[in-house]
């Protein structure tokens, strides 16, 4: 089952970048199948530490993109990331505290930040990261 699914409204036209996306949106899918079939906390944990592997990888890749792209403001779209990033890293050492537990809000969370970092940073962004990626 599906929190939310690809759509062409998140292409940013570069091949690399959108399929990083999709796979992004798979682990969140992947937690909230996890959570609604009542798989366990372990599997849970596990997926969130596998979105945040894969996230800091995706983002490092975007970010040379945008080096190579000449963007003037990578500095403001770094500092984006590593808030996002410490946002789902924050949400991790919480459950590893045993603070909280993910539910529905956790999901449309982690779903709201992936779909802002796509349709919002990445969107505008996107001519330049084309010319990077072709550079």
């Amino acid at each position: 089952m599906s929190i939310f699914e690809w759509s062409p409204i998140y292409e940013t036209g570069v091949a690399d970048i959108d399929r990083q996306h999709m796979r992004l949106m798979v682990y969140v899918n992947e937690m909230f199948d996890a959570l609604i079939t009542d798989r366990g906390e372990e599997v849970i944990d596990h997926i969130l530490g596998e979105l945040i592997a894969y996230t800091k990888e995706h983002f490092d890749y975007e970010e040379e993109l945008l080096r190579r792209g000449g963007d003037a403001n990578v500095a403001s779209h770094i500092a984006g990331h590593q808030a996002l990033l410490g946002a789902v890293e924050g949400l991790k050492a919480r459950r590893d505290a045993g603070d909280v537990k993910v539910n529905g809000d956790t999901l449309e969370l982690l779903r709201d930040w992936l779909v802002s970092h796509i349709r919002d940073d990445d969107a505008g962004r996107a001519p330049v990261i084309r010319h990077g990626a072709a550079s």
